[in-house]
C-alpha cells in the first residue's frame, strides 16, 4: 500500500461524501438530539446534567453507527456497479490503495462529525457545569474507534454480500459483540445447543464492543484512566487492521 496514493483516494472520498444528502440529514438529526436533551427541565440540576450526558452520548453513538453504515455500504460496490472504479485502477493505484483510501476518507469524515457533536455537547453542558467538560472527548474518541471497526466490517461484507445482507450481518455482529456471554446464554437457552454454541464462538472472535462505551463513567463524573483509553484505542485499531486485511484479500481475488 502506497501512503500517498491512499491519501489521494481518501481526499477524493471525503469530497464525494460531502455531496451526499444523507450525511447532512443525519448530522442535522444528531445535532437536534443533543440540543433537545438540554430542554428537559423536569429534573433537579444534577439529575438534568446526568440526563443530558446520557441521552447525548447515546445519540452520538447511535448516529455514529448510522453515519458509518450509510456512507460505507455503497462505497466500493457502488463504484464497481457504475464502473467509476476502472479509471482509478487503470492508474498506478493498487486495489489496496483504493480500499484503504475509501475507508480512511469515510472514517475521517465520520470522526469529524462525531467531534462536532462532542463540541456541541460541551457547549450545551457549560451553563450547567460552569466548566468545559473535556471528559466528553475520550468518550467520543472511543465511539469513533468503535465506528471504525463497524466500518471495516461493512467494507468486508459489502464485497461479499448484497446491501440488505451486509447491514443485517454487521448489525448482528455489532449487537452480539456488545452482549455479555451470560446474557447470550440466557437469550439462546431455548434454541438448539449447536446454535447457541455457534453464537458464543462468534462472540469470542468479535471485539468486545462494550469496552468502547464509557458513557456511564462520564455521566457519573468518574475518571477514566488514560491507560485504559490508550489500550482500548489500540485494541480497536488492531481489529480494524485485521478486518481490512481480510477485505484486501477478498478484493484482490474479486473479478471486476
Amino acid at each position: 500500500m502506497n501512503i500517498r496514493r491512499t491519501l489521494t483516494i481518501a481526499s477524493m472520498t471525503i469530497e464525494e461524501n460531502l455531496r451526499k444528502r444523507i450525511l447532512y440529514i443525519l448530522l442535522f438529526l444528531s445535532v437536534l438530539l443533543v440540543a433537545a436533551s438540554s430542554m428537559i427541565s423536569t429534573f433537579s440540576l444534577g439529575a438534568q446534567v446526568t440526563v443530558i450526558k446520557d441521552l447525548s452520548l447515546s445519540g452520538i453513538g447511535l448516529f455514529g453507527i448510522l453515519f458509518t453504515i450509510s456512507l460505507l455500504l455503497n462505497a466500493v460496490p457502488g463504484e464497481i456497479e457504475h464502473r467509476t472504479i476502472y479509471p482509478l485502477l487503470a492508474q498506478p493505484i493498487t486495489r489496496a490503495d483504493y480500499l484503504w483510501g475509501k475507508f480512511l476518507g469515510t472514517m475521517a469524515l465520520v470522526t469529524i462529525n462525531l467531534f462536532v457533536l462532542a463540541l456541541e455537547l460541551m457547549i450545551v453542558l457549560y451553563p450547567y457545569e460552569k466548566f468545559i467538560d473535556f471528559a466528553i472527548l475520550p468518550a467520543v474518541l472511543l465511539i469513533a474507534v468503535q465506528c471504525c471497526i463497524v466500518g471495516a466490517m461493512v467494507i468486508f461484507f459489502s464485497l461479499l454480500a448484497s446491501y440488505p445482507l451486509t447491514i443485517s450481518i454487521t448489525l448482528f455482529l455489532f449487537i452480539v459483540g456488545g452482549l455479555s456471554t451470560d446474557y447470550i446464554g440466557f437469550l439462546f437457552k431455548e434454541v438448539p445447543q449447536i446454535l447457541a454454541k455457534l453464537v458464543l464462538l462468534i462472540k469470542l472472535l468479535l471485539p468486545k464492543f462494550d469496552f468502547f462505551i464509557i458513557k456511564n463513567a462520564i455521566v457519573h463524573s468518574h475518571k477514566v484512566p488514560a491507560d485504559f483509553i490508550t489500550a482500548t484505542v489500540l485494541y480497536g485499531l488492531l481489529y480494524v487492521v485485521a478486518i481490512m486485511l481480510l477485505s484486501e484479500i477478498v478484493f484482490e481475488r474479486r473479478d471486476l
